[in-house]
């Protein structure tokens, strides 16, 4: 299962990026809710070298979507309606200010940037199952030493 983050603004599409790639997370960043549901609908194409996905959208079986709340073309949570709608089996979680929060029953879990970065990841890391906890704190402090007890 791979993972589908949605965020308009670049610098926090970059920083997701970074996150998930140094923790092994299989993934795609779109900037906007219409991106987003062409990726899950498999209408999507996915160009080398902005996505860490397959060609073609259908065969990326997406079993997490992160949102931010605050997109141009719908918010986050007309999104998560959407997908619940079309993906009844994608876990949706929310990546966004507080501000913007006005309710949460939509998604299985909410983080607040920017100091919910690594336990989000570690929540998609725990839907796709492909890492331990350990490894992704690793992942985080790449120039931590760790020894064996």
């Amino acid at each position: 299962m791979k993972a589908l983050f949605v965020d308009n603004d670049p610098v926090n599409r970059g920083v997701i990026h970074c996150l998930a790639t140094m923790a092994g997370i299989n993934h795609a960043i779109v900037s906007t809710a219409g991106e987003a549901l062409a990726v899950l609908r498999g209408e999507a194409e996915l160009a080398p070298g902005d996505w860490n996905l397959d060609t073609r959208a259908a065969d990326n079986n997406i079993g997490v979507v992160v949102t931010d709340l605050s997109l141009p073309d719908m918010d986050g949570e007309e999104l998560a309606r959407e997908i619940r709608t079309s993906h009844p089996q994608t876990m949706i979680f929310a990546n966004t200010l507080p501000e913007f929060l006005r309710g949460g029953e939509l998604f299985e879990r909410v983080f607040f940037k920017p100091r919910g970065n690594e336990d989000m990841m570690q929540a998609v890391l725990g839907v796709l199952g492909t890492v331990s906890e350990c490894d992704l704190f690793r992942a985080m402090i790449p120039s931590a030493k760790f020894h064996a007890a």
